[in-house]
């Protein structure tokens, strides 16, 4: 890290207890909207564990197709890990099967980013959940 990169991360760094409250504040407001979509699972936190959300990160059967109705929307999403790490080409020489890696394996053609930074609105939320569920309720 050069002197510029560490003088910008001193500043950011004053902010980063209430960024990080804001995005905890916008995936409780995701996790609320989106609580009784059956074909959708939210991300888990375990009692007394504190999520930064630096991603939100939903698992659904019909991501791909989910991810095409909220582009056509407007709404972005990301595939951050379209593959699992242990199927990744550099480690291909350790032959891993899905039956090494169950969870990783099927996780891989489920998982999608959604929409999460501190200034994310609540009115935002609610259009990328509402969204999401009229993708449910007609499919």
């Amino acid at each position: 890290m050069d002197g510029l990169q560490a003088a910008v991360l001193n500043v950011k760094l004053k902010y980063i207890d209430d960024w990080t409250e804001k995005r905890r504040q916008a995936a409780n407001s995701y996790d609320s909207l989106l609580s009784g979509i059956s074909d959708v699972m939210t991300p888990l936190v375990y009692e007394n564990n504190k999520h930064v959300f630096h991603l939100y990160v939903i698992k659904t059967e019909k991501r791909d197709s989910l991810r095409d109705f909220l582009s056509a929307k407007g709404i972005s999403t990301v595939l951050n890990y379209p593959t699992a790490l242990p199927f990744l080409e550099a480690y291909k020489r350790l032959n891993h099967t899905p039956e090494n890696f169950k969870n990783a394996f099927s996780n891989q053609s489920k998982i999608l980013s959604l929409p999460i930074y501190p200034e994310i609105s609540e009115r935002e939320i609610e259009y990328v959940a509402d969204s999401i569920r009229i993708f449910f309720d007609s499919n």
